[in-house]
């Protein structure tokens, strides 16, 4: 199987811990997983590129649009505004272009390239996320372009795949150790004739669920770096 499902993975960690439904209920695994799920989405969120129907469609004058409905928050908007016209703004760049230098006085070439990045710096757009909404910066002078946006969203037990999202599992699991761990510690003292509870489980439990924890968060902030490109970050090998 490819993907998780609640059953599945209430069944895989109830298989890995050992705890049974008399010492944490289903109801109860059910919140946890949901707990985990949530710390996770935090860490590594669906994304989603807006397509043509789904981008801003901006309007003239209007500087603010909603957010997409099942965003957790913006990545990035793609607001590139048009400050001139086409012709005008091709023609600065022309003139750039065909500027001269003396290829013995590298200063010369390095001040058009910092011509170049002003003029990028120039007309690029910006935006801001304002009282839930999109601000794009300026704002749009024509209605009509298309304005894609990259964000988060929520992803269920189900998106998730059982081997590139083991991080998860494990995560669920230290969850599950530390709320057995405080159960322990809780009922520690507990006597019944010559049988009592002593806390020792409970703490030595507690202290290995957070070093697990400390390790699924680890793999978390860093999961799949093999499929990750750019500075610093391993490339998958070919």
């Amino acid at each position: 199987m490819s993907t998780y499902d609640t059953q599945l993975l209430t069944a895989e960690l109830r298989a890995v811990t050992g705890f049974t439904a008399a010492e944490i209920s289903d109801t109860d695994l059910s919140l946890i997983m949901e707990a985990a799920l949530n710390e996770w989405l935090h860490y590594n969120p669906g994304l989603e590129l807006t397509t043509s129907s789904t981008a801003i469609t901006t309007v003239a004058n209007q500087a603010s649009y909603a957010l997409p409905s099942d965003a957790l928050w913006i990545k990035e908007v793609c607001w590139s505004p048009g400050q001139v016209g086409d012709e005008e703004l091709a023609t600065l760049y022309a003139d750039i272009q065909m500027e001269a230098f003396d290829p013995e006085h590298p200063s010369e070439l390095t001040i058009i390239y910092q011509k170049f990045h002003s003029y990028r710096r120039f007309f690029e757009g910006k935006w801001k996320v304002l009282n839930n909404k999109i601000w794009l910066i300026p704002q749009p002078a024509i209605s009509g372009d298309k304005v894609a946006v990259y964000f988060a969203k929520a992803l269920t037990i189900e998106d998730l795949n059982t081997i590139k999202h083991q991080a998860f599992a494990e995560l669920c699991r230290a969850y599950l150790m530390h709320r057995r761990a405080m159960d322990l510690i809780r009922t520690s003292g507990f006597r019944a004739g010559s049988y009592q509870v002593s806390a020792a489980v409970g703490e030595r439990m507690a202290k290995e669920a957070e070093m697990a924890l400390t390790r699924a968060r680890h793999r978390i902030n860093n999961s799949y770096v093999a499929e990750r490109t750019g500075a610093g970050k391993a490339v998958a090998s070919e």
